[in-house]
C-alpha cells in the first residue's frame, strides 16, 4: 500500500497544491492529511477548499493537529488554548479565523 501524507501546511496555499499535485502523479492508494491547516500563511480559504476537493475526489483522511483544534474550540466558544498562545499566534489565529467564515469547520471532517 502506498500512502501519501501531507502534513502542516499552514494556510501555504502554492506548497500544498504542489506537494498534492506531486502525490497524485506519483500515485498513492491513501492520502493522509496530517494536521495544521491553519494559522500563520495567507492562504486559509483556498488551503480550505483545496483540502475539502482532496477529501472528496480522493477519499483523503484529515487528521487534526493543534491548530485545527484550535478553531474548532473558537467555534464552539472554547479559549483556554488560545489564551495560553503568545501574543503574535494570537494575531495570526484571530486573522485566519476571520478569514475562514463559513469554510472552517463544517466541510472538513477530522478523524478522530
Amino acid at each position: 500500500m502506498r500512502i501519501a501524507v501531507i502534513s502542516d501546511i499552514h494556510s501555504a496555499y502554492a506548497p500544498f497544491a504542489t506537494a498534492l499535485s506531486d502525490a497524485r502523479t506519483i500515485g498513492f492508494d491513501q492520502l493522509i492529511l496530517l494536521g495544521d491547516l491553519f494559522t500563520y500563511g495567507l492562504d486559509p480559504k483556498a488551503c480550505a477548499e483545496l483540502a475539502a476537493e482532496a477529501i472528496a475526489r480522493d477519499g483523503a483522511l484529515l487528521v487534526g493537529g493543534n491548530h485545527d483544534q484550535l478553531y474548532i474550540d473558537m467555534e464552539n466558544g472554547e479559549t483556554g488554548y488560545f489564551d495560553r498562545m503568545p501574543e503574535w499566534i494570537k494575531q495570526s489565529a484571530e486573522w485566519t479565523w476571520a478569514q475562514l467564515g463559513s469554510h472552517w469547520p463544517d466541510n472538513l471532517p477530522m478523524v478522530d
